[in-house]
């Protein structure tokens, strides 16, 4: 209950009383934190979080660079990573200009990095890692919304946990998010 509070504190300092709106034009930056948490996951409870930055080269298309941590009950993993991210501006597209659809703001991106994983009992595992995400974000203000996204990873070497105890060169991560624009 009180990081619910703090969460709603945050975002109402953040947004103060700017109008509903999208801020996805050229030049503008993004601060972004996401995670995810699955207490039966494949290597038992799984834990993911990251950290991002993005600027929009033209209006909607983001570049960003990121950094992922990963951790389940047997490994710690690190991903720093460059990605785009294409946005959606729905009212633009002429589905028209209701309230939510200025609010709602659908993206799809990929990305690549390196993932350095430590998996208990075995040396450190570093490989190549690439993916797809598509997702939506939903405004609160102008300058915060929060996200939703399905990430789907994959990598040069295996660095997932699979419900069988074996290992895999793919993943599938749902990611909640906020983020601040500026």
């Amino acid at each position: 209950m009180k990081k619910l509070a703090l969460l709603i504190v945050v975002v109402t300092a953040c947004a103060g009383v700017s109008a509903y709106g999208q801020m996805l034009n050229e030049g503008t930056m993004e601060l972004d934190v996401f995670g995810s948490y699955d207490s039966k996951g494949a290597g038992g409870s799984q834990f993911q979080t990251g950290a991002g930055f993005g600027y929009f080269l033209i209006d909607n298309l983001e570049a960003a660079a990121a950094f992922y941590y990963y951790h389940d009950d047997y490994t710690d993993g690190y991903h720093p990573a460059l990605g785009v991210q294409y946005n959606f501006n729905l009212v633009e597209l002429g589905l028209g200009d209701s309230d939510l659809l200025r609010k709602t703001v659908p993206f799809v991106g990929g990305n690549i990095g390196w993932g350095i994983w430590n998996i208990d009992g075995a040396d450190n595992i570093d490989a190549f890692v690439y993916g797809i995400e598509g997702g939506v974000k939903y405004f609160l203000a102008t300058n915060v919304a929060l996200s939703l996204s399905v990430d789907a990873d994959w990598s040069s070497e295996e660095l997932w946990y699979e419900k069988d105890g074996k290992m895999a060169d793919s993943d599938v991560a749902v990611h909640w998010g906020l983020r601040y624009f500026f």
